[in-house]
């Protein structure tokens, strides 16, 4: 919490000084304004809600928000949905992106198929 009210702070001291470069007339300074205004924004419904909205984190928004698979979609034809940069738990790692990033790594096997314990496969160990 207090490193977010930080994070707040920095923000706002950011939003008032581009606001002072826009009117000076600085090429971009509206855009970093209107970021740093509404990063700011973000981060106090934060504090309000519990709930990060943001795709990046951070005092200067610098990091990357990491996506994960809870739930498996499937096309029609039964084949999992997927899409890049995001973490499947089926697979154990993120979807095509390189091993050093966190992808496939070169050795990977798939986990083996378990058996589904049935009456029909183990009935004498099926209750008990």
């Amino acid at each position: 919490m207090e490193r977010v009210k930080a994070w707040i702070k920095t923000q706002r001291d950011i939003a008032a000084e581009e606001r002072k470069q826009e009117r000076a007339g600085v090429k971009g300074a509206t855009i970093k304004r209107i970021r740093a205004e509404n990063y700011s924004r973000m981060m106090q419904s934060y504090l309000e809600s519990s709930t990060w909205t943001d795709m990046f984190y951070g005092e200067y928004g610098e990091h990357r928000m990491n996506r994960i698979c809870t739930t498996m979609a499937y096309h029609d034809n039964g084949e999992p949905k997927r899409t890049y940069g995001t973490f499947y738990m089926d697979l154990g790692y993120i979807y095509g992106y390189p091993e050093e990033r966190g992808g496939k790594p070169n050795d990977w096997t798939p986990p083996e198929e378990r058996a589904v314990k049935t009456q029909d496969n183990d009935l004498e160990n099926f209750f008990g």
